[in-house]
């Protein structure tokens, strides 16, 4: 059996016997304005007291949780669907490595996308290193 392996932002050829192979299950792919859709009607329908505004209006700082660089989460998109409610110069971000390395500058650039410089300043960005 042929397949493509994606990985990072390329994708590996791979062989594997056929014998040795019970099939191959693949991720739903969602299209970008399906995903917009879902996070506007999150952000329009939140059920708790408070809404996004209300809740970045009443504290100073806010500490943004991201995946890192080996999760397809996209980031960059989302924070430019957030960044109009979220004040980015009282936000915080950790990286969420997990047990993984910590992100490179190509793959920060990958993850905050147009909005790095920007939460780069005075630090902002804590990356988890679970060793320490």
């Amino acid at each position: 059996m042929e397949f493509t392996l994606p990985y990072h932002q390329t994708s590996v050829p791979v062989h594997i016997e056929d014998n040795r192979c019970a099939g191959i299950i693949y991720p739903n792919h969602v299209d970008p304005p399906a995903e917009k859709d879902v996070i506007q009607n999150a952000l329009a329908s939140v059920s708790g007291p408070m809404t996004l505004k209300d809740f970045t209006d009443d504290n100073d700082e806010i500490l943004v949780i991201v995946n890192d660089a080996t999760r397809p989460t996209p980031t960059a998109r989302i924070l430019s669907l957030l960044s109009p409610g979220l004040p980015l110069s009282r936000c915080r971000f950790l990286v969420a490595t997990g047990s993984h390395r910590a992100p490179d500058t190509g793959e920060l650039e990958w993850i905050f996308g147009p909005f790095l410089q920007e939460i780069r300043q005075n630090g902002r960005i804590h990356i988890h290193d679970a060793r320490a």
